[in-house]
């Protein structure tokens, strides 16, 4: 079956982050947090270079698919409360366009006071009070990434203070506004053994743009192709019916990266969240498939469905003997 015919599923085809980039982790969860390359010290060409917002050959249709759920269930993607949060809203965005503008030139302009996916043929205002549409809701528009606002509080709890959430894995945005970072991660397993202590850290710890920002990702196998996955509307698939394991299972990695916005908004901190989902057909192709089977071993997280991770595994060391 060629998924790239199905409306809500875009396979990655960025083998670069595939190749370089992703993490695949023997153990869950895992801070795996690297740097990102300093603001305007390298443009993109550099296979070294770690971006913060990373448009790759799929910009249009994740775009086109995100905009879709957007105008689907606008209260589930976007939620923007108090006017600081908006204020910080704004200058995000000015932040994010000079920044695709300035790496991305193929893709983004910047003219008049707009910014322009030259990709997608859209205009956007970086003055959101002459926009029909809010600071964030554009921020989440123009590329690849959701965006999360955390804000810091005066007794430095950090809580989820606003979102544009349109391709999430398996979570609903509204449930987690108002609540700290344990509440976020609850249900995240060995969270408060293995990560809290680093995430705690690192918030608090995060110097402003453009200082140093921080990425990582995690890992999933699943059975569901989609660009976005909600609890509400995901397909209960049974991995008994899987006959292609190569092309029925997927490798869905999120890339996630933290800046803490400068100056007057410096309380809140940007967490990007961009998915991309590979066929493990693709990962073994691109020689990933050791590492995935050895994660697939230790890595809870893939082995929370143990019928699709046994026959993943399967497949993946099939290629050690010469299938």
């Amino acid at each position: 079956m060629d998924h790239r015919t199905e409306s809500n599923a875009v396979i990655s085809t960025n083998v670069e982050y595939l190749h370089n980039h992703m993490f695949i982790n023997k153990t869950s969860p895992a801070p795996n947090m690297r740097r990102m390359s300093p603001i305007a010290e390298q443009k993109y060409e550099s296979k070294r270079f770690l971006p913060w917002f990373w448009p790759d050959n799929e910009l249009a249709e994740s775009i086109d698919l995100r905009r879709k759920e957007f105008i689907r269930n606008p209260d589930s993607v976007l939620r923007i409360g108090e006017t600081a949060v908006q204020t910080a809203a704004s200058r995000l965005l000015v932040l994010q366009a000079d920044y695709l503008a300035y790496q991305y030139p193929d893709a983004y302009t910047l003219e008049n006071s707009h910014v322009i996916n030259k990709i997608t043929d859209e205009r956007f205002s970086l003055n959101t009070d002459n926009s029909s549409l809010d600071a964030l809701a554009i921020s989440g528009l123009l590329g690849q990434e959701d965006i999360c606002m955390v804000e810091q509080q005066d007794d430095e709890r950090h809580i989820m203070a606003a979102g544009f959430v349109a391709s999430p894995t398996d979570w609903d945005l509204p449930k987690f506004i108002g609540l700290g970072m344990d509440q976020v991660h609850a249900k995240v397993a060995g969270y408060s053994d293995r990560l809290k202590a680093t995430v705690d850290r690192s918030l608090i710890s995060l110097p402003e743009f453009p200082e140093r920002q921080f990425a990582r990702n995690n890992i999933f196998l699943e059975q569901n192709s989609a660009l976005a996955i909600f609890p509400s509307s995901k397909p209960q698939l049974d991995p008994a019916t899987i006959s292609d394991p190569g092309n029925e299972i997927y490798l869905r990695t999120e890339r996630e990266t933290l800046t803490r916005l400068p100056s007057e908004n410096r309380r809140f901190i940007v967490f990007t969240i961009k998915p991309h989902v590979y066929r493990l057909a693709d990962v073994a192709a691109n020689n990933r498939h050791h590492d995935l089977a050895d994660a697939i071993v230790t890595n809870k997280v893939l082995r929370r469905n143990e019928a699709l991770a046994l026959t993943a595994l399967d497949y993946l060391l099939s290629f050690d003997s010469g299938n």
